[in-house]
């Protein structure tokens, strides 16, 4: 049996999932993920790539592996990226903003890189009119 230490050195195969007896999370290979994770919520709006590259680099200095962070900010499509990005199209859901989005590939791939896994809410629960039913794509 593996230890901690050595759980939490390897490299994930990604993508994770639920074990088969649904009890937590195992990579590809089947080996259990330990899940040691913090917030940054405004990660892709509110830091230029840089400056996300920084914090993710200190949040694996800290031994955290995961982080939760919102894909529109939390509070949603409102405003845009340090980068003058808004989110969407003419304030439309349906139509994503290609460079907006860029930016959090670049964000979520250099996490990746460095052994840190994104776990995305696409928006704050208080968007939850903005995105609904009738204009969210099947």
């Amino acid at each position: 049996m593996k230890t901690a230490e050595e759980i939490v050195a390897k490299q994930l195969v990604y993508p994770i999932k639920v074990s088969e007896n649904k009890r937590y999370f195992v990579d590809q290979l089947g080996d259990p993920v330990f899940w040691l994770g913090t917030t940054q919520w405004q990660i892709f709006r509110e830091h230029t790539l840089n400056e996300a590259k920084m914090i993710l680099e200190n949040v694996r200095k800290k031994g955290f592996n995961f982080v939760q962070a919102m894909l529109l900010g939390v509070d949603g499509p409102l405003h845009s990226n340090v980068y003058g990005e808004m989110p969407w199209l003419n304030d439309n859901p349906a139509k994503p903003n290609a460079v907006y989005f860029e930016n959090v590939d670049s964000v979520i791939q250099f996490g990746r890189e460095n052994g840190v896994v994104f776990v995305v809410g696409v928006y704050h629960r208080v968007m939850g009119d903005r995105i609904n039913e009738r204009n969210a794509r099947p």
